[in-house]
């Protein structure tokens, strides 16, 4: 499910664990700029707007899911799957 801030399918908000935990990282870092754009008298839906913008999008290359670049560098460097952009979910059907 992806946050209020991106449509990737892999940024997540892990609401179980603190927002300081590694994992809500990149939430915590969107989610405090939407705060200072909200100091700055934006109203909360034109600064996730902002936010929203910033990402870039990339389809993995097996199927239709949508990946932010975090997650398209990460599907490189991490799947063997070069030059192809592999999902979670496609890697996961993989080696099950």
């Amino acid at each position: 499910m992806p946050t209020i801030f991106s449509k990737c399918d892999e940024c997540f908000h892990h609401n179980y664990i603190p927002m300081e935990h590694n994992y809500n990282k990149s939430y915590k870092r969107d989610y405090e700029q939407m705060e200072l754009l909200k100091e700055y008298g934006l109203p909360a839906e034109i600064a996730i707007k902002i936010i929203e913008m910033t990402y870039s999008y990339h389809n993995c290359d097996y199927c239709n899911n949508i990946l932010c670049t975090t997650h398209k560098n990460r599907a490189l460097r991490l799947k063997d799957s070069w030059p192809y952009i592999k999902c979670d979910k496609c890697y996961w059907n993989e080696i099950t």
